[in-house]
């Protein structure tokens, strides 16, 4: 959309708003007109007074979400706009606080629906691409006469219709999210808000496929598996697909791109002691005890006082359980596999070439940030493992868990570090080389 036609209108105290009112944009030149508002009075004066009918106009607000209770969308609640001019779209706006603290507070707050909130510089880019709903006054003024009601936002109950939709799309954080915004066409008066998470619907640009989305707020393998089962209990998807980044084993390129075949659970085990019988009939177990270069015997240990000191020495047995993904998955995929670097490379330029690896992927309860760790211990579970990360392992539980095994998964993750010396230099590129893998395998109807 041509956005030096659009009126924004902005809600917030008005010394906040001189302040950074020029990062939505120029009155004249980049935007139409900016007005600040307080209330709804404010607000009717504008449509009824200022605009003419064919204006377009679209409404941010400003959360201050540096203050506890989120004042600005409280005091935007508290008025009568979101119900007297239900055909109106509005966001939640912030120049400083990230979006998952935020809807934290929302949440904590007990604010509904929980939406997202973007940075200022976001709201031009948005109105560009259309992802945001901009109306006339005309509209606006004729959807009040007739008493229609906007389905902007619907909340789900056990009893209501079910919905359906072919894919389901899950990423860790709304880092990971974001990049999809550049393919898909997210319908924002489709999203399903159930209260505590709001699922994003729209279809694959150019395609009549229709998707499904949304990202954890917390890191790890509880929420992803949470909303990875409601996701499937929901909307039935015959897809769960989970892009974003990972940690490489040494030999991955920076970006190079993993598709699970299977999952395991980094740590799960038993803890047990060894004991002497243990020690006398299985050589592996042997310990040796030194101090200050000298071995010494366990057994014959005593504190300044004489007493006898008991070490007891336990061993940690892995236990390998992997989630395997469905052979369809690589079937489908792997022949593909030239055409759809080819694409990625021609894309990502300049930069060491991407491949696309279909090997085992371990699920770590921590982020690891310590040198060899990869080999000494997650390659020791599994040789071909090329990949480690928090939620896989989540994901894959609930898939075959939570629809009978008609869901399958696809976890396709691109390498944005190597484990040690950890830097996030590489995450936002590769986040968005993974959106991209996702864009092509749906656009070429691979899957």
């Amino acid at each position: 959309m041509d956005i030096s036609k659009v009126n924004l209108i902005v809600f917030d105290e008005q010394e906040n708003f001189e302040k950074t009112k020029d990062f939505l944009g120029y009155e004249g030149s980049t935007i139409k007109r900016l007005f600040c508002i307080q209330n709804e009075p404010q607000l009717k004066n504008i449509i009824d007074n200022i605009l003419e009918d064919e204006d377009c106009l679209f409404l941010v607000v400003h959360v201050f979400g540096k203050s506890p209770n989120l004042e600005g969308i409280q005091k935007f609640l508290a008025t009568d706009i979101p119900d007297k001019y239900p055909l109106l779209e509005y966001i939640y706006i912030s120049d400083g606080a990230k979006q998952d603290e935020i809807q934290h507070l929302m949440i904590s707050n007990g604010i509904l629906p929980v939406k997202e909130v973007y940075k200022y510089y976001k709201v031009k880019d948005g109105l560009k691409s259309d992802q945001f709903n901009v109306v006339t006054k005309k509209e606006l003024l004729e959807n009040i006469e007739n008493k229609t009601i906007s389905p902007r936002e619907i909340t789900l109950s056990n009893n209501e219709n079910e919905y359906h939709y072919p894919y389901a799309i899950f990423t860790a954080l709304y880092d990971e999210f974001e990049p999809l915004n550049s393919f898909i066409d997210w319908d924002e008066s489709k999203s399903i808000n159930t209260g505590t998470t709001i699922y994003k619907v729209g279809r694959i640009k150019n395609t009549d496929k229709e998707v499904v989305g949304t990202w954890a707020r917390k890191t790890g393998m509880i929420d992803a598996a949470i909303l990875v089962t409601e996701m499937i209990h929901l909307f039935k998807p015959a897809f769960v697909i989970m892009p974003g980044v990972c940690g490489g084993e040494e030999k991955t390129n920076f970006r190079d791109i993993i598709v699970a075949t299977d999952v395991f659970l980094l740590g799960k085990g038993k803890i047990k002691d060894v004991t002497a019988k243990d020690i006398n009939t299985n050589t592996s177990q042997k310990v040796e005890l030194f101090y200050n270069g000298n071995s010494f015997s366990k057994n014959n240990l005593i504190d300044k006082d004489g007493k006898t000191v008991e070490i007891i020495i336990e061993k940690f047995e892995k236990e390998h359980n992997s989630e395997e993904s469905s052979s369809e998955i690589e079937y489908l995929i792997k022949p593909k596999n030239s055409e759809i670097l080819k694409e990625l490379n021609k894309l990502f330029t300049n930069q060491e070439e991407i491949n696309i690896h279909f090997e085992p992927m371990a699920c770590s309860l921590s982020v690891i940030d310590k040198e060899d760790y990869f080999e000494c211990n997650i390659k020791s579970i599994d040789r071909k493992t090329k990949a480690v990360e928090m939620e896989s392992y989540g994901v894959a539980r609930a898939v075959k868990l939570a629809n009978g095994g008609k869901t399958k998964f696809i976890i396709c993750k691109s390498v944005m570090d190597k484990t040690s010396n950890k830097v996030d230099g590489y995450k936002k590129p590769a986040a968005n080389i993974s959106a991209q893998f996702v864009k092509y395998i749906l656009e070429k109807d691979i899957i």
